[in-house]
Parts: structure tokens; sequence; C-alpha cells
């Protein structure tokens, strides 16, 4: 007798589930780059715990992903989460989603909550502790990012009754499917894929908010929680927000290996969206390149022009900026709009990025140490506005997949508005939650999230790792003997 789960396995289209496959493992390679591309911006002395987060981040969302974090994001029903039907992954194995396994499915949105979350937690970089990361990683993803996707991609009201468009990170299917198939839409378990309604569903996808904005906006609500703390960092008298300085790159090497791991995966980042190995996941990755490329050489032109100098730091900002503005609309527009996506998503951003060098930031103690607020808070918003202006019904039916299209090439001005509302949500949701979540965990003795005075003077990777990532001369530098006698006999 057949095995259920072998019997569903082969329902599954096997060059479909292998592309996934190849695009969840290059994904993954995303979570801890971004680590190192905040080790690049830090100071050398920094360096390492501005990286560990981002490490932190894979085992930690993980394991909330396994327990509860998937049935919450895409359980059956509910408007704002998921049922538990699915807790600890209970009877997710092979079942197809679409026509890749739903355990499958259930791993690449597990990269793209972790991407999420190694962004967010820059907000961090070169003053917070490693120590309440872990929880705050845990809640976080619990009570923001989950409740978030369901909202949006995981059959909640943002995206199953308002009728949000992004594209990446969503529930896509392939509308042509025999009447009799048992295949199911994920969030939607009552809509046979036999419908043309559960297509239109799917169409209804929107990673600008999940992902970016909500990663800015967490971002700066943990940078600004650093800057006024309220509870335990505030009681003492050593932990005050004077140490807050400008500087530049710490290691340039950091950032162009980001910059090539980033760009790289982030093509399988948009073209895995798809979910099966179709022509519109060809056009995701090749939009994706192109706007990309556009940013960086916007980017790093206005600085030439500025400097007269060629500058990594910002060709790596405008490859990002470019990244950003592309990921809600690659599976909605054509080549020609993603070139100026990238041109304008990169004036926007850098021209953001210029806030944190005014008397204005250090009158207010305003820290944008990772630029995540710049690019992906405002990056976002703007990208999923913009989805809403361009977005092509053509586009989207390379995939099989019905829309109403965006204001510009298909007059639907409802869109936009659709589009508004999500980012208010998106941005309140994530900012608020964020700020509260760091807020009770600095309540808890021994999880003070602000770093006293001196370690962050001194450099913060010898006093919380006593590790560095780069060779640095401390002037009370040890031997390191990790073993607590001090020596091991053989």
């Amino acid at each position: 007798m057949v095995s259920p789960v072998l019997k569903a396995w082969e329902e599954c289209d096997k060059i479909d589930t292998l592309f996934i496959i190849f695009c969840t493992t290059i994904c993954w390679t995303i979570v801890p780059t971004v680590g190192i591309a905040y080790s690049g911006y830090s100071w050398k002395r920094n360096a390492l715990t501005s990286a560990m987060p981002a490490v932190l981040t894979i085992a930690t969302c993980t394991v909330q992903w396994f327990i509860l974090g998937y049935t919450l994001a895409y359980g059956e029903g509910g408007f704002v989460f998921g049922s538990l039907d699915h807790l600890f992954h209970w009877g997710v194995l092979s079942e197809p989603v679409g026509t890749i396994p739903a355990i499958l499915f259930s791993e690449f949105q597990l990269v793209f909550e972790a991407t999420v979350c190694a962004i967010a937690v820059g907000g961090i970089c070169e003053r917070g502790r490693l120590l309440p990361v872990i929880p705050f990683i845990f809640l976080w993803g619990t009570f923001i990012y989950c409740p978030l996707a369901h909202m949006v991609w995981g059959g909640g009201w943002l995206g199953e009754n308002l009728g949000v468009l992004d594209f990446a990170g969503g529930k896509w299917l392939e509308p042509i499917l025999k009447s009799n198939d048992s295949q199911f839409c994920v969030g939607y378990p009552s809509l046979r894929t036999d419908s043309i309604a559960t297509t239109n569903h799917c169409a209804s996808a929107n990673i600008g908010t999940p992902v970016h904005v909500c990663s800015g906006a967490t971002a700066s609500a943990l940078s600004i929680y650093l800057s006024y703390p309220i509870f335990r960092s505030k009681r003492s008298s050593s932990r005050t927000p004077s140490h807050i300085r400008i500087h530049r790159p710490g290691n340039s090497f950091s950032q162009l290996l980001a910059m090539i791991i980033i760009w790289g995966s982030w093509l399988a980042f948009d073209a895995g969206t798809t979910l099966s190995l179709s022509f519109q996941s060809v056009m995701a990755l090749c939009v994706t390149n192109l706007c990309a490329s556009t940013g960086a050489l916007t980017w790093a032109a206005m600085t030439f022009v500025e400097t007269g100098r060629w500058s990594l730091d910002s060709t790596f900002m405008g490859g990002i900026a470019g990244l950003v503005m592309i990921t809600p609309a690659a599976g909605f527009i054509d080549m020609p709009t993603a070139f100026f996506f990238g041109i304008f998503g990169a004036v926007l951003c850098r021209q953001a990025l210029r806030i944190k060098f005014t008397d204005f930031a250090r009158r207010w103690r305003w820290v944008d140490n990772g630029d995540t607020f710049a690019t992906h808070c405002v990056g976002g918003i703007a990208a999923t506005i913009c989805t809403g202006l361009f977005a092509r019904k053509e586009v989207a039916a390379y995939g099989g997949v019905e829309i109403d299209g965006g204001v510009v090439f298909d007059g639907n001005v409802k869109q936009l508005w659709i589009q508004l509302v999500e980012v208010v949500i998106g941005f309140l949701w994530s900012f608020v939650g964020s700020f509260v979540i760091i807020a009770l965990i600095d309540c808890v003795p021994g999880f003070e999230v602000l770093d006293i005075d001196k370690h962050i003077a001194a450099g913060l990777d010898m006093n919380q790792t006593e590790e560095s990532l780069f060779d640095c001369s401390y002037p009370d530098e040890f031997d390191y003997v990790p073993v607590e006698t001090g020596s091991v006999e053989i």
C-alpha cells in the first residue's frame, strides 16, 4: 500500500519542486549576508556584534517558524492570525501547495521571515546587547511578522478582502489545473484551484509591506528605543545615548561580498515567488536585475558628481535601493518600467539617507547605522505605492494570473488607495508593535537592551563576544582560552 505522504508527493510537479528547492537554498544565503553587510557598515571593533544578530536570526526564526510561525501566517481563517491547526508543523508534509510540497512552501516562506528579521535587527547595530535579541526575534516573529504575513498573504483581510498588489512572498498557483484536482491555495483551503477566483486571490500578494516596510519600521523602532530607553536601560546612569557618532563604513570588502551575494540571491528571491518555473519567474528575475543595476549606477553617479570619486558604498546602497523598489512589483511591471523604478528608488533613498547627517538628527538622537530606514522603509513605502500606479494586467498574465492592474496603464485608480491603506497599516503595526516588544524585554533584569557607554566606546566585540571579525589590536589584549580551566591536557 502506498503511503498517503508518497501519494501526495506524486501529485507534485518535480520540475517546479526542484526549482523552488534551488531558490530556497540560494535565498538562505541572504540572511547571514545581511549581517556581513552590517559588519561592513560598522566600526571594526563592532563588526562581529553587528553580524551576530543575523546569525541568531537564522536559528531563532527556524525554531519559531516550526513551532507556531507557519500556522499563524498560513493557517486557515482569521483576519489577523491564522489558526493553530499546523502547530509544530502538524500535517505539513507533501500535500501540494500549487505544484510543490507544503513542507517546501513552508521552508521557502521561512527564508522570507528570517530575511526580514535580519534586516530589522540592524536597528541595534553598535549600541544594543546581543542577549535581548533572541527573545525579541521570537516575539517579533510571532506578533509582528506572522500576523502581517497572514493579513497580506495567508488569507487575512488585506489580501483577501482589500486586494493589495505586491509580488514576492505571495501564494502563486498555476491557474490551469484539472477540475478534479485536489490542490489548494494555502490560506484559502476552501477555494479549489479549478476556480478562477482562487487565481485572483492568490495574485493579491505583497512583499513591499511584510518585508521592506516591516523591516524598516522595526529597525527604526529599535533605534529610537535605544536613543530614548524607557525602563531598565534608562535607570542605569551609565546607559545613556551619549555615544552616538557617525563614521565611514569599517570594511569595504564586507560590503563588496554582501553586494555580490544579496544581489545574486535576490534574483532567486523574486523568481521563486511564482512557486513554479514559468515565464513570469523569468521576467521577475530580469526586471529585478535591471532595477538593481539602474539603482546602483544612479547612486554611484550622483556620488561621483558630488565628490569626484567612485564609491563602493554608494554602488552597494544603490543596488539595495533598486532591489527594494522592484520586489513588490517584480511580477507586475515590464522592463522599461523597471529601468525607471531603479533610478527613482536610488534618488529617493539617497535623499532619505541624508537625514541622519543633519542637525535635526543630532538634536533628536536619530541613528540609522544600517541605513535601514532610508532604504527599506522609505524605499519599501515608495515601491508599494508605485506598484499600485504601474502594475500591468498584461505582465501579470504571463503567469496566468488575472489582476485589475494599476492606475497608469489600466486606469484602476482604486488600487492606489488600497496600496496606501496597506502601507499605513503595515508601518504602524510594525513600528508600534516592535517598540512595545523591545520595551517589555527591557523590563526584565539582565535583559537591558542598551549596552553601557564604556563598552560602546571601546568596541562591543571584545565585551560581548571576546572575539573579533577583523584583526584589531586592543591595549589589554590577552590570550583567548575557551575553557574555564585555562588549559587542556592531552
